[in-house]
């Protein structure tokens, strides 16, 4: 089976709900394989697989940093007046977990994750530090498949408004 088929039955949403997300997102992918990967939290991929690094961490490391790129450039050409202590203040606030888990209960992100049934039944779908490396992981998936420019968007949309 398909690995989108494989996911779509593991999680029992229709086609429609992952076309419903990317459209939440503002992003489509060319490979829903980086947008699967970006969803599997590490409970779900050592459940299925205890030698796996398929889940999302990978994806988070790197969306870490295409944030911190992103986020640090916009606020330096929006604000020239501010210092860099002033600077690195805000960015602080803007790429919090909490910050960024706010954004991504407000695209349905949660709803979305791959946990383990134990992780899910823990409340982990709407726990603030998996949502927001989750939030980090989606990033990087996005900056894979589309560029700096696709990753551009989607923060600016999703988090700098």
């Amino acid at each position: 089976m398909h690995r989108l088929g494989r996911w779509l039955t593991t999680v029992g949403r229709p086609a429609q709900s992952v076309e419903a997300f990317q459209d939440r997102l503002g992003y489509t992918f060319s490979d829903r394989g980086l947008l699967i990967q970006a969803l599997k939290h590490r409970s779900y991929v050592y459940s299925v697989d205890q030698n796996s690094i398929t889940s999302n961490e990978r994806l988070e490391f790197l969306g870490d940093a295409v944030l911190d790129l992103i986020v640090t450039e916009c606020l330096y050409r929006r604000f020239q007046e501010k210092r860099e202590g002033d600077l690195t203040q805000v960015k602080s606030l803007l790429v919090s977990k909490v910050v960024l888990a706010q954004r991504g209960r407000e695209i349905g992100l949660g709803d979305h994750l791959l946990l383990s049934k134990e992780e899910d039944g823990a409340g982990g779908r709407d726990r603030t530090s998996i949502i927001g490396d989750a939030f980090e992981a989606v990033l990087g998936a996005i900056y894979l498949d589309g560029g700096l420019k696709a990753a551009e968007r989607f923060v600016q949309s999703s988090l700098m408004g």
